[in-house]
């Protein structure tokens, strides 16, 4: 009995509760008992009852660290979601929701070089018409339902992602040319009949789109710029048009 006692008033003294009640059946149990019965009986009725006292302060700081230890776990929880929130933040375009070019980047990483993409680089023509005509919050409106089109059109394998302003693009992996530029034409045709329901009247747009296949082991900045100077003619030839590298 001296040992649990012992115990008792060890994990009590931990969590910063004092029990002067396992003092007193400490103190019961260093001394001989009386050799009357009943005076024996009342030391060790006493002693039960103290150690009755003192399990529910030992009950209740139980409870205390459980409910301190559960409050900390929810504060982790709370801060573990915020960072994981500020993360994909820092790799999702705030008004599209599609990737951005941090986001881009980590992707162009898990292509392997031996083996077919596509790199679809996509314009907004006369976007900047939109803005003056209709006011910038009609424009953001057309970038997020085109940026919805572009998703909704792609595989999950694909990397959708806005480079920035008008700009979008899309990685198609596992795709040879001749299917980019199918899937391409098909993205075009299908932004040409959307339309485009503002506050401010209907509105249709065209899109310009420059397509590139991934040399074997070329550099992805390189294989980019091929996307983008295709991207250049088919702005310069007339616009909502495909054009491939």
């Amino acid at each position: 009995l001296k040992h649990s006692v012992q115990a008792m008033d060890g994990v009590l003294g931990e969590v910063g509760s004092d029990s002067p009640e396992l003092k007193q059946v400490q103190q019961t149990l260093e001394q001989e008992l009386p050799s009357d019965p009943k005076e024996a009986l009342a030391l060790l009725r006493e002693a039960r009852n103290n150690i009755l006292k003192a399990g529910q302060k030992l009950n209740e700081a139980s409870q205390q660290v459980k409910a301190t230890m559960n409050a900390q776990v929810e504060q982790m929880n709370a801060l573990s979601k915020r960072l994981e929130h500020a993360e994909e933040q820092a790799r999702n375009d705030p008004l599209t929701g599609l990737g951005n070019r941090r986001k881009l980047r980590e992707f162009f990483d898990t292509l392997p070089t031996n083996e077919a993409a596509t790199f679809l680089m996509i314009d907004i023509d006369h976007f900047k018409h939109i803005n003056d005509k209709y006011g910038h919050d009609v424009g953001d409106y057309v970038l997020e339902k085109l940026a919805s089109l572009l998703k909704a059109s792609s595989r999950s394998t694909d990397m959708v992602a806005r480079l920035g302003g008008e700009e979008f693009c899309i990685i198609l992996a596992q795709s040879n040319i001749a299917q980019g530029i199918t899937i391409a034409e098909g993205l075009r045709k299908a932004v040409e009949a959307e339309n485009f329901e503002s506050e401010q009247g209907n509105i249709h747009i065209n899109v310009s789109l420059g397509v590139a296949e991934r040399l074997p082991d070329e550099p992805v900045q390189t294989w980019l710029k091929r996307a983008d100077d295709a991207l250049y003619h088919a702005k310069n030839n007339g616009r909502n048009q495909v054009v491939a590298a």
